[in-house]
């Protein structure tokens, strides 16, 4: 997919955990919602699940992550290949940003279990569907460079969530 999700339902027409960024649905409607690994994954562990994604897409797993940074020329340079360009919604200087792969990264920050924000402007952190154990898979592009960061971080944080589509 192009943009972040969105969703503030499951499949199943349930409430879900959704937060937007600074608790502001208008931050929703630019960068997409922000959610916790669990809720993200749509109750389930199973790597490359379609979780919160619609029928026909996925969550990405690491290695899915890693084919595409490879694609636009590896982990050092994808960063820039996967930002949208300017500086009106990413903090200068948006280093390197073409967004030639059509990605449209946005930087939509995060949030923590204890209900606060960060990095609005700075950077978007996306969910992999891939567990290392209390921890998951968390690419992260950012504003300062080219290359993307592969993290793995707590499944409790809120980040942003893309969906690849099924083979």
């Amino acid at each position: 997919m192009s943009e972040n999700l969105r969703v503030a339902t499951n499949r199943s027409g349930e409430q879900i955990a959704r937060r937007c960024y600074q608790n502001d649905e208008a931050n929703c409607e630019v960068y997409g919602g922000l959610y916790t690994w669990d809720i993200a994954m749509d109750g389930t562990n199973q790597e490359g699940a379609q979780g919160l994604c619609p029928d026909g897409w996925h969550i990405p797993t690491d290695a899915e992550w890693i084919v595409l940074f490879d694609y636009l020329g590896g982990v050092e340079v994808a960063s820039g290949h996967l930002k949208t360009t300017g500086t009106e919604i990413w903090v200068e200087p948006n280093a390197c940003a073409t967004n030639i792969s059509g990605f449209n990264a946005l930087p939509a920050g995060g949030g923590f279990p204890d209900g606060g924000y960060e990095g609005l402007g700075f950077g978007v952190h996306m969910w992999s569907s891939t567990e290392n154990g209390d921890k998951a898979g968390m690419p992260t592009v950012h504003f300062e460079g080219a290359d993307v960061w592969l993290l793995n971080e707590s499944k409790e944080l809120a980040i942003t969530v893309r969906c690849v589509m099924d083979p």
